[in-house]
């Protein structure tokens, strides 16, 4: 399932999406709620209040996982192909090899013109463009198992599932700190709003909330009461204001663990 809760962590619906099958990667925008289903190969869209618009808004990829939109574009990382595509939130292709040479790519943040990408099988984070220039294809290196990642401003934070934490960095690369966040199991997707880092903990059913400025822990059962989430992104509510949108599914932390091949 997908819920929705404001950013005061009140609940709007925690069941607006509803009989997904193997979901494991979302993002969300004003054009509606993308959800990644790597055992079938495709991208579903939802409108924001939670209608199916299309169950094949696109297909023929082999592991889709983490996606990013930045204005009118969808990025979408293939696991298993080792490349990121390109496309429009109305459904059109631009490009579904805008970015190759991956190794295990997992989620994708963007600032900017800047993409970043967290390649699980290297242990490494890459830098691009949105319109698919290198600009350091390691950029990060020395990391175990890096899932997550979420940037703000000039400030890059990279959730590493074997070490349990989350690193900061600069979005040049330079090292800040790399136990930033500890006891962070699965860091599968981070969200940022404002100062705030949320990150799903599946062990414990709840969605924490840290300082991105310190990496204090501000209220570690922000929202609780969830089974295995490890979905999360900032997205426009149905109504005015914003609202996050968990991936609470178990089935989400089975299929994390499954894909993350070497």
């Amino acid at each position: 399932t997908v819920g929705s809760y404001t950013l005061g962590g009140s609940s709007l619906n925690p069941a607006l999406l509803t009989g997904l099958n193997s979901p494991l990667g979302i993002t969300a925008s004003s054009d509606g709620i993308f959800v990644a289903d790597p055992s079938a190969g495709t991208v579903a869209k939802y409108s924001t209040t939670g209608a199916l618009v299309d169950a094949n808004f696109i297909t023929g990829l082999s592991a889709p996982l983490g996606m990013a939109i930045s204005g009118s574009f969808l990025y979408v990382a293939d696991a298993d192909l080792g490349t990121i595509g390109q496309y429009t939130t109305l459904g059109a292709t631009i490009n579904d090899s805008l970015i190759t040479g991956l190794n295990n790519p997992q989620q994708i943040a963007i600032s900017g013109s800047s993409l970043f990408v967290t390649n699980l099988a290297s242990g490494s984070v890459g830098a691009y463009t949105t319109s698919g220039a290198i600009v350091n294809s390691s950029l990060i290196t020395g990391l175990v198992f890096p899932y997550g990642i979420a940037v703000s401003g000039t400030e890059l934070f990279v959730g590493d599932f074997y070490t349990e934490s989350i690193s900061k960095y600069t979005t040049a690369g330079v090292l800040v700190n790399a136990s930033f966040i500890t006891s962070v199991s699965n860091p599968y997707q981070l969200a940022i709003a404002g100062s705030s880092l949320y990150v799903p903990i599946p062990s414990a059913g709840a969605i924490a909330e840290y300082s991105t400025l310190s990496g204090t822990s501000l209220n570690p059962n922000f929202i609780t009461g969830l089974s295995d989430p490890t979905g999360i992104v900032i997205a426009p509510a149905p109504e005015p204001g914003s609202a996050l949108l968990i991936g609470a599914a178990g089935v989400l932390v089975l299929v994390s663990r499954r894909t993350r091949r070497s």
